[in-house]
């Protein structure tokens, strides 16, 4: 799935005229954490695989559903797993959102 799933994360970035440095800085201002463009490019490039916990936050950063992107890459998961990655996906937007706060309270 990575090679697809980067294909997809790269078209999401592109149409809307973002560059990878652009991807990266918003990433790392909503994690807190150094990101390297590189990482975004073997992500895109399928040289490297993408974690759940990237693929939430670059949807986040470039707005849109893991379900958009497992839909759009034809995948037909179970049910129970589809159930099992929402509710990891709840829980990491969950702690994106405690993060952001945490964040903004410092400002």
């Amino acid at each position: 799935m990575s090679e697809s799933a980067g294909a997809y994360i790269r078209t999401r970035r592109t149409s809307q005229g973002l560059t990878a440095a652009a991807v990266v800085k918003s990433v790392e201002a909503i994690t807190g954490k150094k990101w390297h463009q590189t990482t975004l490019t073997r992500i895109e490039t399928g040289q490297q695989g993408i974690s759940l916990a990237q693929a939430v936050v670059l949807s986040h950063v470039l707005g849109f559903s893991l379900d958009e992107m497992v839909d759009s890459l034809g995948l037909d998961p179970s049910a129970a797993i589809r159930t099992a990655r929402l509710r990891e996906i709840e829980t990491a937007i969950a702690s994106l959102q405690d993060e952001a706060k945490r964040l903004e309270a410092q400002r």
